[in-house]
């Protein structure tokens, strides 16, 4: 069974090397109106048929678009919308061995944004991706007979002045004219992740707001990568001597046996870039993707790929690791209920934190406290140093200022009275359970809710299977280091192109 499996998904892996999609793209995706055109590649080895299926990464979701395409000699085909129309939301399009095959991609898209239909059958592109300068476009609704050459740039500046009275965004005119044409207003847009905003006849291209945790890291991140090289190759490269320095490309996989997350591609990225090669992703961060999926490809001189790889795929493997567990753990607390906020520990793994917080970040939950000087928090031995948790308090208000919040741990109802009393802000209620964490919150609350503003944490050998007893609504914040301590990684490759 051990080797069915294997050969299962090496088959799966050799499918996503020889065929290749080239439409769409994570730049170019499709719209949400109308029939959208697949396009490949293929070599002479490749099977000649396969299905088309759309996914957002839960195989339970996934929708056969064409049952058969015949790839003899054709490189496109036309793929008409699902009953239902095109979904939003982040896809991707996967090419099967057959529709009753799904598990046997032959080749897949990059993620991409359905892009909706917005006014004068312009296409809004997906506003993940790039930023840039606004840029303003004459309609041809407004004056057919303008060509790019006869536009005035003084009346395109008037014109975004007035859209930017009523449109929260920064507006810089462009002075070189775009075509008029509808169809190049949409196709500029796609390909420079502008949105569209129609005013007046013109078109204004609005910069995207980018979403990037790239740009939480502190300025140190890029330095802790170079001594992971360091210590990775001390002297000798041997392997690298025995490879050489042709250039060659490698296929990053995602693998595995279930949904994972993609957390760590700014680590992946820098940890080549420092070795002279470059990274394409087809994913984006924090996606979540199906296995075997091709996440992305790495070109460089074939030593420095090796050099790279390892460092790079045990970052990838644990970052994606906690960032899957996270997720998991939050949407099953969502599930039952739970309105607050899940968050992890500071167990982390010396050394590693920037990327272990990164990657419950990615998932979608709190990291918690960085280090000891981003929070104040009094646990049992704080207490037990300084004779009571109201001296402890006391002490540290001292010295704390007004900016930091105040986490006292309490292990019974008397304990937290005190530490309410005393002026905490948080109160954590460890390893405390059951009728005795619900009642204890609720008469707490009762008695301090109206005089006293606090949180209640709860904490302490907190697991997927009890949960359930733990996401109460009597609790605000969650914390457990079950999302990122001993979590399973995710099985990543990096293969070398022939």
């Amino acid at each position: 069974m051990l080797f069915a499996n294997i050969f299962v998904a090496l088959a799966a892996i050799l499918g996503v090397v020889a065929f290749e999609v080239t439409s769409p793209t994570a730049t170019q995706g499709w719209t949400s109106s109308g029939p959208q055109t697949l396009s490949w590649k293929r070599v002479q080895s490749d099977p000649t048929s396969f299905a088309i299926v759309l996914t957002d990464g839960n195989p339970a979701n996934n929708v056969i678009l064409m049952d058969t395409v015949d790839a003899t000699s054709a490189t496109s085909t036309t793929v008409n919308p699902p009953s239902s129309g095109w979904p939003s939301g982040k896809y991707q399009v996967n090419l099967v061995k057959s529709k009753d095959d799904e598990t046997s991609i032959l080749a897949q898209s990059g993620q991409f944004t359905f892009a909706s239909a917005g006014a004068s059958g312009l296409a809004t592109p997906s506003t993940e991706d790039r930023t840039g300068t606004t840029m303003v476009v004459q309609s041809t609704s407004a004056n057919p007979s303008a060509s790019s050459s006869e536009a005035d740039p003084s009346a395109l500046a008037a014109g975004a002045q007035n859209a930017a009275a009523t449109h929260p965004a920064s507006f810089t005119p462009l002075t070189d004219m775009l075509s008029t044409l509808h169809y190049e207003a949409r196709k500029f847009a796609e390909d420079y992740r502008y949105s569209i905003y129609t005013d007046y006849g013109q078109y204004f291209f609005l910069p995207s707001m980018t979403k990037s945790y790239e740009h939480l890291l502190p300025p140190s991140w890029k330095r802790q990568i170079a001594d992971w090289l360091a210590e990775d190759t001390p002297s000798f490269d041997y392997g690298g001597y025995v490879v050489g320095e042709d250039l060659k490309e490698a296929f990053l996989f995602g693998k595995g046996t279930e949904v994972a997350v993609l957390a760590g591609s700014p680590f992946f990225t820098e940890i080549f870039n420092q070795l002279g090669c470059s990274v394409e992703w087809n994913l984006t961060e924090g996606s979540s993707f199906q296995p075997v999926t091709h996440i992305a490809t790495v070109k460089g001189k074939a030593r420095h790929l090796l050099l790279g790889e390892r460092i790079a795929l045990n970052l990838l493997a644990r970052c994606s690791g906690i960032a899957t567990k996270s997720k998991r753990v939050k949407d099953l607390a969502q599930s039952y209920g739970f309105k607050g906020i899940i968050a992890g520990t500071r167990k982390t793994t010396p050394g590693f934190r920037l990327v272990e917080k990164y990657g419950m970040l990615v998932g979608g939950i709190d990291p918690h406290r960085h280090d000891l000087s981003s929070m104040i928090m009094l646990k049992d031995n704080h207490i037990w140093s300084s004779g009571s948790i109201t001296a402890a308090i006391q002490k540290a208000r001292e010295v704390g200022g007004f900016t930091l919040l105040l986490d006292v741990e309490v292990t019974n109802e008397a304990e937290a009275d005190e530490a309410i009393a005393a002026g905490a802000d948080i109160i954590m209620l460890d390893n405390m359970e059951g009728d005795n964490l619900i009642n204890t919150a609720r008469r707490l609350r009762e008695k301090w809710g109206k005089e006293r503003k606090f949180l209640f944490e709860t904490s302490g050998n907190i697991t997927e299977a009890n949960l359930q007893q733990r996401a109460i609504p009597e609790i605000d914040i969650l914390s457990t280091s079950v999302v990122h301590q001993s979590v399973q990684h995710i099985d990543f490759s990096l293969k070398i192109q022939r």
